[in-house]
């Protein structure tokens, strides 16, 4: 029976270099598993099926399997698996992704990674999506740990005109959406503060264009 082996450890994404457990955020998209797999000395040429069996729920892969075909003696060739992370994945909660490699004749094997969701790394607020808008736009932002959060919207003139979010929140990904359906077209600023449990202080602000 013809052996498979792999000449590269996977890699996954930026977050996870040198870990045994391979940490990532929610939200963050564009992740990749790379498994390198060669065909053995003396072997004939082969075609090997790469199919993800098992996952988490709140990861998501651009394709579940991917075919390497005619890999000669000795020859090596990449399967890439690219996934993003929900950001609704739980903060703290591990989980397994489970590769199955099936050679074409019928030798295969499993290989498994860890991998463990973390809390965001820095306060981030996003720009709104769509932007221009009519009426309807997303807010998004990362808060790095529990924190009471406001969301607030104003006129060029400083007006507030809205006030989307004032309460406490979870450490992770959150979004809000903005209905503008009684205002004007024009220039507006949404803020983004928050406090977090430490005393910590978070701040930022971004121009949005109403637009009918």
């Amino acid at each position: 029976m013809n052996k498979l082996k792999y000449l590269l450890p996977a890699l996954i994404s930026a977050f996870a270099f040198g870990q045994s457990i391979y940490e990532l955020q929610p939200g963050s998209k564009g992740n990749l598993f790379e498994l390198s797999i060669s065909n053995s000395p003396g072997s004939a040429t082969q075609s090997v099926s790469v199919l993800v069996q098992e996952k988490p729920d709140w990861i998501s892969f651009a394709a579940s399997e991917i075919a390497l075909s005619e890999i000669n003696r000795l020859q090596k060739q990449t399967a890439q698996f690219y996934f993003d992370v929900s950001e609704n994945a739980p903060i703290g909660e591990e989980g397994n992704v489970t590769f199955r490699i099936t050679s074409g004749t019928g030798g295969g094997l499993i290989k498994t990674y860890n991998i463990k969701v973390t809390a965001p790394a820095i306060f981030e607020v996003q720009q709104n999506y769509p932007n221009p808008f009519n009426p309807n736009t997303t807010i998004k932002y990362s808060i790095p740990q529990d924190a009471f959060v406001s969301v607030k919207v104003f006129n060029v003139l400083g007006e507030r005109v809205a006030e989307l979010v004032n309460k406490d929140l979870k450490t992770g990904v959150h979004e809000v959406v903005f209905n503008a359906a009684n205002l004007s077209s024009g220039f507006y600023f949404y803020i983004v503060e928050a406090k977090g449990i430490n005393g910590a202080k978070y701040f930022d602000s971004k121009k949005m264009i109403l637009l009918r």
